[in-house]
Parts: C-alpha cells; structure tokens; sequence
C-alpha cells in the first residue's frame, strides 16, 4: 500500500473518531443541565450563521460605495438585515450588526499605543502589506514611510531598516501582510 492510501485510511480513522466523539458529546448535552458559568447555551438558530455561506466572509465599503470582497455585498445585505432587527428587538433607533475584525483591532491598538503626529514604518500593500493599515493611519493623522523592500529578491532590506531606526524617528515597526 503507497503513502498515500495509508494517509487516506489515517484521516478516515481520525474522522471517524472525531464524529464518535460529537455524537457522545451531544448526548450528553442532552441528558444534562450545564452549570458551569463558562458554558453557554448557543441555540441552533444562532448556530446557523455558522453553518452557513455567510461564516468567514468579509465585507468592506470602499472610498468609492463599492465592496472590496467577493460576496461582500450579501454579507452586507446580512447586517442590514441584521440591523434592523436589532433596532426591533432591542426597541433602538441606532444599531450596528457590523462584525469585529482584526483591522477594527489594529484601529483601536493604533489609537491607544500611537499619537497624532508620530511616525511609523510599515509594510506596504505593494510589498504584501494589508491594505487597510496606511488608509487608518492616514485617517488618523499617523505618518508613515514604507518599510525598506528589495524588490528584486522579496525581502526586506534589513540593513537599510536598522539605519532608519537609528534616527530615532519611528515610534513602530508595523508588519501587518494580508493573507493570500
């Protein structure tokens, strides 16, 4: 038998033992009442965003009204839709169903950690940088020169990197690369 088969067969047993897993695991859930604080109940209907098209998707609104991710525009329909019933539920006239992601993360370290006024390297979006972060630190009067790159070999230039701390002129080094 190649490799490959074996893997095959190794990743059945682990299946296997993962669902013999769920299963004992939901009927015990069903024969107990969970006490412990740090488990909640998540009914199915929350649940269901889970299991649907909707889980791991992304949506942005551009500078130019238009959403920068493929099926953004129904993960946008989804918090509208969303929106709307929080302001039902919760008898509000304000309401935001937009999720938290990492880029709102880096806003907030970005205003916590870095004043108007200071300046920071930063890997690009030419040189794999995410594109969001020079977009936040522009909106956040937050100066910033890119990271020294060589272009020709995709690497930074270290050299020309630790010459441009020595000046003292940078309160951060951020590398936030988008994953392809």
């Amino acid at each position: 038998m190649d490799n490959e088969a074996l893997e095959m067969i190794t990743m059945h047993k682990i299946l296997k033992k993962y669902m013999d897993l769920n299963k004992e695991l939901i009927e015990n859930e069903n024969n107990k009442i969970p006490l412990c604080a740090a488990e909640t109940y998540i009914s199915d209907f929350c649940k269901q965003p889970l299991l649907s098209e909707f889980e791991g998707k992304y949506s942005f609104i551009d500078k130019d009204n238009k959403n920068a991710f493929i099926g953004g525009e129904y993960v946008q329909q989804l918090n509208e839709l969303l929106t709307e019933e929080c302001k039902i539920l919760f008898n509000a006239d304000y309401t935001n169903a937009d999720t938290l992601t990492g880029i709102n993360c880096f806003t907030v370290c970005a205003m916590s950690l870095i004043s108007r006024n200071d300046r920071v390297l930063v890997t690009t979006p030419e040189q794999g940088g995410h594109a969001s972060i020079p977009i936040i630190l522009n909106s956040l009067g937050i100066s910033y020169d890119p990271v020294p790159y060589d272009y020709e070999s995709y690497q930074i230039d270290y050299s020309k990197i630790n010459d441009m701390c020595r000046t003292q002129k940078y309160k951060f080094i951020i590398f936030a690369n988008r994953i392809s």
